[in-house]
């Protein structure tokens, strides 16, 4: 479903008045295929109607959210609308299978990520809860996925479920003391929560001697408010250890068991705070656990020999891989499978430049100056120790250097410098932390010779795990991404739906082209064109009256020309906040009314206002209430209400026809902007949503806006022949001339109370601000409040264009007594 809150383009022209300019007006109906690119940016939202449609399903939580490969597990899932589902959607290649139906209920079927299918047999579920078994195939990759629910009305958010080679429980409700403690089969994976303050979660388990346990708990680094402590206790409840904040936020404990015998670990809050979203993973056993591979990084298409940090991995320190030369670049996971299980995710870096290893003696080391751009891998062995490199930099050449340690898991906290390689040792530049504690410059060379790089500990630490990987690289090439606030779409047959585009131009300043790479059948569209100064596109999903009324995936991709080659770059959606690795489209039927504009287009000047005619069509005999306003944006994700004023419509019973009257606010942005009706009703006790096609709303800059100094005046009603300083009150009023506009501005005030005189004067040409003295006089009537405002009016290309201030108060006091009076006459 498409939210109300979403980015829109925004077409402007800056207007220059003496030479007013028509800033394109385009009809947009979805029907007419035969408008410019320009007016395709113009936005329409088509959202689904409800009718005898149910409502898409909403998924809340999963009773198990870790589940174990190779076994089948009974999940609860809990939302909204869960009644008749369809069938399941998993991202990505895991073929999990899914049978719907209480414990002991015969499985099964095999469901795949991209193929749509029903399920067989009986379902068992209400509108809440929906229990299902899931079985991981034995071989699933280890690692995340996201799974949807779909029905008659469309696909549900995903939620994550996450695949582990380790048995899986969840932690047990009334388990929360030492006495009640959960027993634990080590090695073994749990799930739990911090459900309300002061909770603690105790686990029991046996171990033997000489066994090296791991315990990692993960939840701050997942997102979990809970910042949790892990302390180890023996069988008599005496505390052996306690951690915290070794990952992040998280406890980390690698401990060697003394006896063989009972122990219990407890998990808390560190402040003793709880709640629904407090969740944690525990990973216990004699698991294997990876501290960081080395070097962190290697060029693909290329050997590497891996050295392997960590504990239980069974005496297995390195091994010889060649990277394939289609690896992704940048940032990947890696785990170390080992004859104890496989261990956890670390970040391994694919790059497409050479890689050059400390204390290497051949061609390219020290012994003839490394020539950039390549990759340098090394450790810092020994506390005070400095690593340098000579480096070959030619006159204009521009090179990052940057440190990654920190963000491998290395300890160092890194100082980088560069250096003139002469006997003065002259530095160029020096950093430090500039992402996380790692290192990084920026430099452009100004002539051409041999520099020199170091890197050492800030703190001048060292040892085998102070590993580092500097890339040495020219300045990212312009590149660009795309990315769908939605990741759920309804479209009603024989309707269309706008999806607003998000573009983000990495030093890309070129056009980009979005179009469509996967549709469902009867669902089409056309490229959309971002101009090379734009940063939102606009894709119009078209449905056809007889499109299967289904949910499928559906995929956009953006293209643009990099160095001559035609790149593309496919349309991240969204769900929320977080991004979704698949979109869905649902095909709906009919709705059970729609709504078009009569009014082709709006045209107003700021401080203005139009008047635009809408109609409501009802199908199937339908007679509701039906509520209808105008939306629409400004730039950007703002609200059309950023620039106008409009106030919604509600057409009783049969009523069909709407007026609108738009205003344009006096600092509202100019230029042209799609504006939509949206219409509401319930229908069937359920909400019913639609939008209609979008019209552009042109505002044009008014030549001149008018601001008084105060906004509220006093003045004393003296008797006729006194005289005060009471008696008297000053202003001014400002003028902001537009564009080429600078004629005069005549000046006139409206509303001003009998009894109050005023000075007038105008604003000439090139004049910005008018003084105004106002004073009472014998008819003025004391006791009273008063409002008016400054009207100035001016000449336009054989225009004439009126502007007021904002409503000045005023207010007239009583006169004083009579000894004041007096006081006052002399």
């Amino acid at each position: 479903m498409i939210p109300e809150s979403t980015a829109s383009s925004f077409l402007f022209s800056r207007a220059r008045w003496g030479r007013p300019r028509v800033i394109n007006r385009v009809s947009l109906r979805c029907a007419d295929w035969r408008r410019t690119w320009l007016g395709a940016l113009l936005i329409c939202f088509v959202l689904p109607a409800v009718s005898a449609t149910p409502p898409p399903p909403k998924l809340n939580s999963l009773s198990s959210q870790w589940l174990q490969r190779g076994q089948t597990t009974d999940v609860t899932f809990e939302g909204e609308n869960l009644g008749d589902i369809r069938r399941f959607v998993f991202a990505g290649d895991a073929k999990i299978s899914v049978a719907l139906g209480s414990a002991g209920a015969k499985p099964e079927v095999l469901l795949e990520s991209a193929t749509p299918g029903l399920f067989s047999g009986d379902k068992v579920s209400d509108s809440k809860k929906l229990y299902a078994k899931v079985t991981v195939p034995e071989e699933a990759a280890v690692g995340r996925y996201e799974v949807r629910v779909v029905n008659a009305g469309g696909v549900s958010n995903p939620l994550q479920l996450d695949v582990s080679d380790l048995p899986e429980i969840n932690e047990r409700p009334g388990t929360n003391s030492f006495e009640t403690a959960t027993a634990l089969e080590l090695p073994t994976g749990v799930a739990g929560r911090i459900n309300e303050m002061g909770q603690v979660d105790w686990f029991r388990f046996h171990a033997k001697k000489g066994e090296r346990l791991i315990f990692d708990v993960n939840a701050s680094r997942v997102g979990s408010p809970l910042d949790p402590s892990l302390g180890l206790f023996d069988a008599k409840g005496r505390e052996l250890l306690r951690s915290e904040d070794v990952n992040v936020f998280d406890p980390f404990v690698d401990w060697t068991v003394p006896e063989e015998g009972d122990y219990l670990i407890q998990i808390r809050d560190f402040r003793f705070q709880g709640g629904a979203t407090f969740k944690y993973h525990l990973v216990a056993g004699a698991v294997p656990y990876l501290d960081y591979v080395f070097p962190f990084g290697g060029q693909r298409g290329q050997p590497v020999t891996l050295n392997l940090s960590g504990r239980n991995l069974a005496e297995q320190t390195n091994m010889q891989l060649r990277i394939a030369g289609n690896a992704p670049l940048g940032l990947q996971e890696v785990r170390a499978r080992t004859p104890r299980g496989i261990s956890n995710e670390r970040s391994f870096e694919v790059s497409e430049y050479p890689e050059f290893a400390e204390g290497t003696k051949t061609a390219g080391t020290n012994e003839f100056p490394l020539k950039p751009p390549l990759n340098i891998n090394g450790h810092l062995a020994a506390a005070t120790e400095i690593d340098t490199f000579d480096i070959k930099g030619e006159n204009g050449q521009r090179f990052i250097f940057e440190v990654m340690a920190s963000r491998f898991g290395s300890p160092l906290d890194a100082l980088l410098t560069l250096t003139v390689s002469d006997t003065n040792n002259t530095v160029l530049q020096r950093n430090d932390d500039a992402v996380g504690a790692d290192a990084r410059i920026d430099y452009t060379f100004t002539n051409s010779g041999i520099f020199r790089l170091s890197v050492r500990d800030l703190l001048e630490r060292g040892g085998e795990n102070f590993g580092y990987r500097i890339a040495i690289r020219p300045p990212a090439k312009p590149d660009f991404s795309a990315k769908a606030s939605v990741d759920a779409v309804r479209i009603h047959r024989g309707g269309c739906v706008v999806l607003p585009i998000e573009v983000a131009r990495n030093g890309y300043s070129g056009p980009l082209e979005i179009t469509p790479d996967k549709l469902p059948p009867g669902v089409n569209c056309r490229e959309v064109l971002v101009p090379a100064d734009g940063s939102v596109g606009t894709v119009r999903l078209l449905a056809s009256a007889d499109a299967p009324l289904d949910s499928s995936l559906m995929r956009l991709k953006v293209q643009g020309v990099i160095d001559g080659k035609r790149v593309e770059r496919h349309v991240q959606a969204s769900a929320g906040d977080r991004p979704a690795r698949e979109a869905w489209v649902t095909v709906l039927d009919k709705p059970p009314f729609s709504v078009e504009w009569i009014s082709l287009d709006g045209q107003m000047e700021q401080n203005q206002s139009s008047k635009l005619l809408a109609k409501l069509t009802r199908h199937d005999g339908f007679a509701g209430d039906v509520k209808v306003s105008v939306e629409g944006f400004s730039a950007g994700k703002d609200p059309i209400s950023r620039s106008a004023e409009v106030q919604s419509v509600t057409l009783k019973t049969n009523a069909t026809d709407a007026e609108f009257k738009i205003k344009a606010k006096n600092d509202s942005e100019i230029g042209t902007r799609p504006i939509y009706l949206k219409a509401e009703a319930t229908v069937d006790g359920q909400p019913a949503v639609e939008y209609s096609e979008s019209i552009p709303l042109t505002i044009t800059e008014f030549p001149f806006t008018l601001v008084n100094s105060l906004p509220r005046l006093a003045l004393t009603a003296l008797p006729k022949g006194t005289q005060s300083a009471a008696g008297e009150a000053e202003f001014s009023v400002k003028a902001t001339r537009r564009g080429l506009f600078n004629e005069d501005i005549a000046l006139a005030f409206e509303g001003l109370p009998e009894g109050i005189v005023a000075t007038t004067t105008n604003l000439p040409r090139g004049v910005t601000e008018a003084a105004f003295k106002l004073t009472t006089n014998e008819k003025a009537k004391a006791g009273t409040t008063n409002k008016f405002t400054v009207v100035g009016t001016a000449g336009v290309n054989g225009r004439s264009f009126t502007q007021r201030t904002p409503e000045i108060s005023l207010i007239v006091n009583a006169p004083a007594d009579t000894g004041e009076q007096a006081a006052a006459a002399k």
